[in-house]
């Protein structure tokens, strides 16, 4: 195998991510308790790329093939006793 450029040439930028989990309980009675919450994850959405093709030659070369998932939001609801 014969490379032509030096190793580490085509690298790509650091991702950045930062989630965000908040959650506030109540007592409902004596034993129970209620909880709501919201998790965002990549708050910052960013959308940087996460992998390049490990192929050397082809249609796929230089492009990536696969970057950050966008902003999620999850709400939860929790019951216990």
């Amino acid at each position: 195998m014969l490379y032509t450029e030096p190793r580490d040439t085509r690298t790509t930028e650091a991702l950045t991510v930062m989630s965000l989990a908040v959650e506030k309980g109540f007592r409902v009675r004596a034993g129970h308790r209620v909880a709501v919450g919201l998790k965002f994850l990549n708050l910052l959405n960013g959308n940087g790329i996460a992998a390049l093709p490990q192929t050397r030659v082809g249609r796929t070369f230089g492009y990536a093939s696969r970057i950050q998932t966008p902003r999620l939001g999850e709400l939860t609801l929790r019951y216990t006793f």
